[in-house]
């Protein structure tokens, strides 16, 4: 169907104006507003993403911090300036656009403070052919949508977000997996609860990078048993909502025309149309989520972000300050599951006079399977002066997991709850996740994408999807 790098009349069309576009958006970036970090939206953010934390909303409990003020949620930054395009602007000649958004990067120079002032500077927005080898591939797409650089109110910089896509063009949608709404058995409940029970934060009781060792875990945190409202929460934290397009009449006037367009999902049994209700719709609506290739609405990709640094925070407590923070959205979650957040240390090191510690971090649900993962650095307060020396690493353990290796999914006998690992003796074909391999530079010691083609008992449900799991828990068949 497609071959890389060898384009069609509409695909040539559609590259050269695209390029255009994304020279066009390069420079420093013009907000309708001024662009201020005000003490009333960091505290909501935090307030709706960590209430836990008294850090991100409880000022009388901040001055007493090395701080002396709230600080905003380490992402807070990514909700200015334009981090993405929302689509490519292709004739209907190249096919039905499908996205995957993968995830990003974030480094960060200091945490944001009240008061703190931004200006962003857009680096051009890449696009790269991925198409896979082969006569029945479509085309593939990977992009870095957006590169942005943060500077504060004295020109000194705070931070850079990339933020990388997948885009597929094809005539007929992607199969649809199955993913059955979950339900509980009482032990489950129960052992969420004890979980939520026993979720610490460390606040104020310094965490040393002496105290680290390699192979440590932090607490679990959880999101969930999640809902409809856990969604509708992404947009009530949004410092500047303006910036946020969502407004679903856009997308209904621009798929107007001779052929009608995807705001329109063509039910060919009734021969009548759905209405998608907008890009965001995907998050509410079982339909416009399978018109997609999905099986159902899933959450916001932010809540499981958010989820994500939690066990970070919780981890490391006031006086830590995150440093690096690569996540991955690799599997949509299904609103009605709930996630477990792990973490486990895989390396410390002293660089440029900072005490680093390195961590492996990924999400869970109680089927068994990985939805998230990322890749963190924090620096932690020493006891000692910086004095560069042996860097402390993990073992990798993914050596010798390739695509196309038949792997079975191990037991895990301490599974903590009934029914048990859904997984357990799963067999299946490691497959890519995604074809954009540069955007996943990181994760092979840590995750692995498995397309289940035998499964037991429950598992059986999702036989012919694919699934994430943690690279200890898949051997070669």
């Amino acid at each position: 169907m497609a071959e890389r790098h060898v384009y069609n009349e509409a695909e040539k069309r559609m590259l050269e104006a695209e390029a255009k576009r994304f020279e066009g958006m390069a420079g420093w970036y013009q907000p309708k507003r001024p662009m201020v970090a005000t003490e009333e939206s960091i505290r909501r953010m935090g307030l709706g993403v960590d209430p836990w934390n008294p850090l991100w909303h409880d000022e009388t409990y901040a001055r007493g911090t090395r701080w002396g003020t709230i600080l905003a949620y380490p992402t807070y930054l990514g909700f200015f300036g334009e981090t993405g395009i929302r689509e490519l602007r292709a004739p209907a000649e190249c096919g039905r656009q499908y996205m995957i958004w993968m995830g990003e990067d974030y480094e960060f120079h200091r945490p944001v403070r009240p008061g703190d002032s931004f200006r962003i500077h857009q680096n051009r927005p890449e696009i790269f052919d991925v198409t896979p080898p082969g006569d029945q591939s479509p085309r593939v797409y990977g992009l870095l949508e957006g590169d942005l650089e943060y500077f504060d109110q004295d020109d000194q910089p705070i931070g850079r977000l990339r933020n990388y896509v997948q885009r597929t063009f094809q005539s007929v949608g992607p199969t649809i997996h199955p993913m059955p709404e979950y339900s509980y058995t009482a032990e489950e409940i129960r052992y969420l609860g004890r979980l939520m029970k026993e979720e610490e934060v460390r606040g104020a009781a310094t965490l040393y990078w002496e105290e680290v060792q390699v192979g440590d875990e932090p607490k679990p945190i959880v999101t969930g048993p999640t809902n409809m409202g856990t969604n509708a929460m992404t947009s009530a934290i949004i410092p500047d909502l303006g910036d946020f397009f969502m407004h679903a009449r856009h997308f209904y006037l621009d798929s107007l025309g001779d052929t009608l367009g995807p705001e329109f999902i063509h039910d060919a049994v009734k021969g009548r149309y759905m209405i998608r209700g907008g890009l965001m719709s995907r998050h509410w609506s079982d339909l416009a989520a399978q018109a997609e290739g999905e099986p159902c609405a899933w959450l916001f990709g932010v809540v499981s972000r958010f989820s994500l640094l939690r066990v970070l925070t919780n981890w490391m407590g006031d006086d830590g300050v995150l440093r690096r923070f690569k996540w991955r959205h690799m599997t949509r979650t299904r609103v009605g599951d709930a996630i477990v957040a792990q973490a486990k240390v895989t390396g410390r090191r002293i660089e440029e006079g900072e005490h680093l510690v390195d961590l492996h971090v990924w999400l869970r649900n109680l089927r068994g399977n990985v939805s998230e993962a990322a890749v963190a650095t924090v620096m932690l307060p020493s006891r000692e002066p910086a004095t560069a020396g042996p860097s402390l690493v993990a073992q990798c353990v993914a050596a010798g997991t390739r695509v196309g290796d038949q792997v079975r999914i191990k037991a895990q006998p301490e599974w903590p709850t009934p029914p048990g690992f859904r997984f357990a003796g799963a067999e299946g074909t490691v497959i890519k996740w995604v074809e954009y391999d540069e955007a996943m530079a990181g994760f092979a010691d840590s995750v692995v994408c498995v397309r289940l083609d035998r499964a037991h008992g429950e598992g059986q449900a999702y036989t012919g999807g694919s699934l994430l799991f943690r690279v200890e828990d898949v051997q070669r068949a």
